[in-house]
């Protein structure tokens, strides 16, 4: 039998590693390279159990802008920390009274003014001071 050595074989999954990537995996499935660079541990079904919030809404928000989207690997969104405090002060602010058009506005601002150096504490004593009044 002669062999073509040409020929290429295609990744398969086997327990050692599931992805056709060929990385090992960790033990949450996701190729060690990924996870290990990155915080991003959370899917969509996790982060809206861990904020009490709906997927539907976290979908909402992010369409909106309020909300970066998830970092992506083999086809699902990771979610991480950022994510998690993005949807707390959007909680905190709605609570507060502002609807989600002026979140974005805050939002928008607040990005304004972090490029030009204001420190991101400043902008939340102000925002603080006209909530107060």
């Amino acid at each position: 039998m002669i062999v073509d050595s040409r020929r290429v074989p295609t990744p398969t999954a086997t327990p050692s590693t599931p992805h056709a990537t060929g990385a090992p995996a960790n033990a949450a499935g996701a190729p060690e390279a990924a996870a290990e660079a990155s915080p991003n541990e959370m899917t969509i079904e996790q982060l809206a159990a861990a904020t009490q919030m709906t997927v539907r809404n976290i979908r909402s928000h992010q369409a909106r802008g309020l909300v970066s989207p998830p970092e992506v690997r083999l086809r699902v969104g990771y979610y991480g920390p950022e994510h998690r405090e993005q949807l707390r002060v959007i909680r905190d602010l709605q609570a507060a009274g502002f609807n989600l058009r002026g979140i974005k506005r805050l939002f928008s601002i607040a990005a304004e003014l972090s490029e030009r150096g204001v420190p991101l504490s400043v902008i939340l004593d102000a925002l603080d001071a006209t909530r107060e009044t």
